[in-house]
């Protein structure tokens, strides 16, 4: 009734679990992407243009820092997915 990519040829497996992984970790760069836009260069441009609310710079870069880690480690995370592909 549904298609089961596990009764196909191992070839056809691999491929499959090799477009998912890209998928996934395509998935998990944009919500990086989205991180360091968010959460370090958004407060920040606020800050630039005067249309932040923050009143210390302390906090904001310390926020700004924690983000881009953040963003970091999710980027990692697509790494170590794509490190898994099958050849």
């Amino acid at each position: 009734m549904f298609w089961n990519a596990w009764d196909e040829p191992r070839g056809l497996r691999d491929l499959v679990w090799n477009e998912r992984l890209k998928l996934l970790a395509s998935a998990l760069n944009g919500v990086a992407t989205a991180d360091v836009g968010m959460g370090f260069f958004a407060p920040i441009a606020a800050l630039l243009y005067g249309t932040s609310v923050v009143a210390a710079t302390a906090p904001l870069r310390l926020a700004a820092a924690l983000w881009h880690l953040v963003a970091v480690f999710i980027h990692g995370l697509a790494q170590v997915a794509l490190g898994r592909l099958r050849a």
